[in-house]
Order: structure tokens, then sequence, then C-alpha cells
């Protein structure tokens, strides 16, 4: 699945700290995944200033591609939607609720 830097983060940002063994092997697969290997730092030219992530977006084109297994979606999808019952959506995350929910 292509996704850009930004929804990278995001989705870094959702995946829950705990759970069971096979959860927490699968989110720690998908971080791995997810978190940007060196040669990507270097092409996105991505820096940290001022806890914030910065990167060139031209460099980031229409995103890389991502192995996102159907585990992994299940507990994206999981933590998309425990946001939702607890209204903590914010419009940042409309992509990722496209992206996930609407369009499967």
């Amino acid at each position: 699945m292509k996704l850009t830097v930004l929804e990278r983060i995001r989705l870094v940002n959702i995946l829950p700290a705990e759970g069971d063994f096979r959860t927490m092997k699968t989110i720690s697969q998908l971080r791995d995944r997810l978190l940007f290997n060196e040669d990507e730092v270097k092409r996105l030219k991505l820096v940290t200033e001022d806890q914030q992530v910065k990167w060139n977006p031209d460099a980031d084109g229409e995103g890389s591609e991502i192995e996102v297994g159907e585990l992994a979606t299940e507990i994206i999808v999981g933590q998309l939607k425990k946001m939702d019952d607890e209204k903590k959506v914010t419009v940042d995350y409309l992509p990722l609720w496209e992206r996930f929910i609407e369009d499967k």
C-alpha cells in the first residue's frame, strides 16, 4: 500500500502500546515498516526540529510502498474506530479513515 510520510507518522502515533502477544508482534513489525530507514531519511531530507518532523514533500511523491497485512489492517481499523467512538478523530486522520475504513 502506498503511504505518504504524513500517513506513516500518523499511523505510528495511533498504534496501541499494549495488547496480546500476537497483536504486539504484528505492531512491532508494522512499526518497523512504517518508520524511516537511513536511505529514506536522506532522500526525504527528514529532520526533527522543535519536536516536529519536517521533510521535503516533493521527495515523497505518491508515497512509499509499505506492506500492511490483514492483522495490521484490523489493528489500524480498530484504533480508528476507537478514536471515533471516543470522539477523538481530528481532520488530520480523515485520509486514514477513508483509506482503511471507507475504501474497504
